[in-house]
């Protein structure tokens, strides 16, 4: 330390330096700063900042005095002093609008964002942190942008918003997949990234994505961010019921962050170990965390997580009996949850208060916090059902944004060597140039022909039978020699097709055909803007080989000669060994059948002249040795093409046109794979989509959604036709289960109950999860069945459950039946859940648990 404080130079020594050599040293002592507080020494980093920015106030360096505050706020910040940190980061951005400095705004808006975070004023920060992004998106400042959206779509993920969350995170992934070595930025993406599938009910994902977001902090030596990332991986350990690795997580948290003087991060891990003991059901030790979180909460102006805090808080009181306190800290809670708009929180206060006056005996007010809490909790049941579906679609965006960004580096990657070895060789070496065009552009064709004919014969064959016949329709011998190498690439486009539809054995539907038929113009644009005579003719021919005599053919519908000859003498030669050659949907065809399809097609598929010539070929002597003059050419081309990249090697030197061409295909190759990949995902992803939008995740059975689906088909049946019951359930033991045993167990009770109650109701019913300890039976028959039929099936379920050595649990039940005493879907659903929480009310007011509870 005493080392590094002599930077800190004294007056008089900066009297004998030149402006240069002064900045100078207020920027090392800004570097310091820097390095003191990414490892949390805030003291000793302000005392560096403090220094450096007398230097830069007498030099008159307003971009140095931008560095100065934003990182001065940034302590100010973190150590809980939110008003002056936000007075200091709008002082940083008036001077950087002064100077113009478009990029030191985006960084005292960005922050400024994160402190109107902390306040709850989500809707500010997200607006700050736009007005960011339109600063700088158009810069190259990858991280920066980067950041921006991580910042956005953290604070949509911690709203509840999971849609714009991914939407968001997705680009900063995208953006970050650019980067060429680890940042800090990244880490915290990383970390947002496991938060968002934490809300989601992700959980292994979450714990990949917060290890991940570690590692990086260790690779960088980081601590400061390691703080809030072990937070987060104590609230998984925790929610799977590794309780003891949660608290050590916490505890190792809560060191770094008081080392660092960070408040914000400590009463996050205060927080967390008041989770801890109140798992354990150590109320009064977890309630001592909660007010230590609390006290730092009131004096930041924290307010977001003040709202958990007295959650918390007022349910631990309630498990300790003192019921009025908790009355108190909850009614708080709920208050300024719904002043800063967060309904989530709304919808679980709700319910524990219904639970408060449950115990207390106030019944009205029971009922009517859990109608409330039912309300709100219909008001975002979309929102609630739309965040589990989204838990492949975040996989596949943010996998599709790393294929993306990879797929740019190599694009820019192959362009570059592309163009710095084109500038060495194009001026003097044209004819070499237009060998090696001959080699890609065959390659290429082989290469895409291989998709569906393992040989790669097809396009020698058709360009073999184009040629002679263009021999026979008296082209030049150059010219023919073109067309024999310029008719190979005609299906190049089929290398944008998916292999699915390309490799089909059967029949293809017409949405099929018409993704077949964009081959044409996807090879258009592949061999477009060919500067060579070969490349503009594989182009024509590429486009226009499924044009049509008559006019009907494609993607033009071009008719008789306005279809270029090349084009017309390909689309003969290519049906010619289409049909002549066997493939996995059809047998081969006799040379007899096949002439006989050709000459029957003349005038409507094809130019009557060309007909002739291929006839001519097939048919007499003559166009025998017409086919043997192409081959004979085709030999001296291979040996023109060898001595021809002899002869470019030689006059090259060190530049080798073989291995430029590896180096292509393998990219190529690479990309094709990635392709691939993508799509073999997508097609997954859009599968497990489907089937997810309608299951509940842990017990696989159909959810609300499902239900409200079912219900509604059921209540739209003719009327007198069969008669409608809704069967409410709720496992009341749960809550205690999950805290005195773990969630990991109360998970395996959920799914146990799931499958007996599937199994049991089968021959009258279905059974869906509504959500949390909630469950729903439909009954739709043309008698329903009697209220202790139901009962009977439901003791079963409980009997089998206690025979496979799981906790006790009581369910509480409602019934109702449309049309005798509910006329709507909504007034069924409400009817049924009340007669449910009426039977849990006289359940714990007489102790009653007979039919209902199977003691182990």
């Amino acid at each position: 330390m005493a080392v590094e404080l002599e930077l800190a130079i004294n007056q008089k020594e900066m009297n004998t330096f030149d402006h240069d050599q002064a900045i100078s040293v207020a920027f090392s002592l800004f570097k310091q700063a820097s390095e003191h507080f990414s490892r949390g020494d805030f003291d000793v980093a302000e005392m560096f900042l403090m220094k450096a920015s007398v230097v830069f106030r007498a030099e008159q360096d307003p971009t140095g005095q931008i560095n100065v505050l934003l990182l001065q706020g940034t302590i100010k910040r973190d150590q809980g002093n939110l008003e002056q940190a936000l007075l200091i980061f709008r002082q940083a951005g008036d001077i950087a609008l002064q100077i113009e400095d478009k990029l030191a705004q985006a960084d005292a808006l960005n922050l400024e964002a994160s402190v109107f975070s902390y306040q709850g004023q989500d809707l500010h920060a997200v607006e700050a942190l736009k007005q960011a992004i339109e600063l700088v998106k158009d810069s190259d400042h990858t991280e920066k942008i980067m950041n921006l959206y991580c910042n956005i779509g953290s604070i949509y993920t911690f709203f509840g918003d999971y849609s714009e969350a991914l939407n968001f995170l997705s680009l900063a992934y995208g953006k970050a997949n650019l980067l060429k070595r680890p940042s800090r930025g990244q880490a915290i993406l990383l970390s947002q990234l496991g938060a968002l599938y934490q809300s989601i009910g992700n959980i292994d994902e979450a714990v990949q994505f917060q290890v991940q977001a570690r590692d990086v902090c260790r690779k960088l030596g980081d601590s400061y961010t390691e703080s809030a990332v072990l937070n987060n991986l104590g609230q998984l350990r925790l929610v799977r019921g590794e309780v003891d690795e949660a608290k050590q997580l916490y505890l190792e948290a809560l060191k770094i962050a008081s080392r660092a003087g960070n408040a914000i991060y400590k009463i996050d891990n205060l927080l967390g170990l008041g989770h801890v003991y109140k798992s354990l059901k150590d109320y009064d030790r977890a309630n001592k965390y909660y007010v230590q979180a609390l006290e730092i909460a009131d004096q930041s102006g924290k307010r977001d997580v003040k709202v958990e805090i007295l959650h918390n808080l007022g349910s631990s009181l309630l498990e300790l009996g003192e019921f009025q306190k908790a009355e108190t800290d909850l009614l708080e809670a709920l208050a300024l949850a719904a002043e800063l708009e967060h309904p989530k929180s709304i919808f679980e206060i709700h319910k524990s208060l219904s639970e408060v006056y449950e115990t207390t005996g106030d019944l009205a007010k029971a009922l009517h916090h859990h109608k409330e809490f039912h309300r709100v909790e219909k008001l975002i049941f979309n929102e609630e059902a739309d965040k589990r579906t989204k838990q492949l679609s975040v996989r596949f965006d943010v996998e599709r944004s790393r294929h993306e960004a990879e797929e740019y580096r190599l694009r820019n990657e192959m362009a570059q060597k592309a163009r710095l070895e084109a500038e060495a060789i194009v001026t003097e070496r044209s004819r070499e140039l237009e060998s090696a065009h001959l080699e890609v552009v065959t390659r290429l064709a082989v290469a895409a022909e291989f998709r569906d004919d393992d040989t790669g014969e097809h396009t020698k064959r058709v360009g073999r039978t184009a040629a002679a016949i263009a021999h026979v329709l008296g082209w030049s011998q150059e010219e023919v020699k073109l067309l024999y190498t310029a008719a190979r690439l005609h299906d190049v486009g089929k290398i944008g097709v998916p292999d699915a539809i390309l490799l089909k054995p059967g029949r293809l539907s017409e949405q099929e055909f018409e993704i077949i038929r964009q081959h044409t113009t996807i090879g258009g644009r592949i061999l477009a803007n060919g500067q060579t005579r070969l490349l503009k003719l594989a182009e024509e021919i590429a486009l226009y080989h499924h044009e049509r005599w008559d006019g009907t053919g494609y993607p033009l519908k071009l008719a008789a000669e306005a279809i270029p000859m090349a084009a017309r003498i390909v689309s003969v030669a290519d049906v010619l060994d289409a049909l002549s050659q066997e493939r996995p949907y059809k047998r081969a065809w006799s040379m007899e059948e096949t002439l006989a399809e050709i000459r029957r097609q003349s005038g409507a598929q094809f130019d009557p002249e060309i007909v002739e010539a291929c006839l001519t070929i097939y048919t007499s002597e003559e166009g025998r040795r017409y086919l043997e003059t192409v081959d004979s050419w085709q030999d001296s081309l291979v040996q023109l093409d060898a001595l021809n990249v002899k002869k470019t090697s030689t006059m090259m030197g060190s530049t080798d046109l073989f291995k430029i061409i590896e180096r292509y295909e393998k990219q190529l190759e690479t990309k094709e794979k990635l392709i691939a990949q993508l799509q073999l995902e997508s097609e997954q992803v859009r599968q497990d989509l489907k089937q997810m939008s309608f299951a509940d995740p842990l017990t696989r059975l159909g959810n609300r959604l499902a239900f409200e689906k079912d219900l509604e088909s059921a209540l739209s049946r003719p009327e007198g036709s069969h008669e409608v019951m809704v069967v409410t359930l709720d496992l009341d033991g749960l809550k205690d289960i999950n805290a005195s045993l773990g969630y990991a167990k109360g998970d395996e009770l959920l799914q146990h109950f799931a499958k007996e109650m599937k199994e049991e109701f089968r021959s009258c019913g279905t059974v869906y999860r509504s959500g949390g300890d909630e469950f729903i039976g439909l009954v739709a028959q043309r008698l329903l069945p009697k209220f202790s039929e139901i009962q009977g099936h439901l003791d079963a379920v409980l009997v089998r459950l206690s025979a496979q050595g799981l906790p006790r649990v009581s369910v509480s039940i409602g019934v109702a039946a449309f049309p005798q005493e509910a006329k709507s879907p909504g007034e069924l659903i409400r009817l049924s859940d009340q007669r449910m929480f009426a039977d849990k009310v006289e359940k714990r007011s007489h102790d009653r648990q007979e039919a209902r509870v199977v003691p182990l």
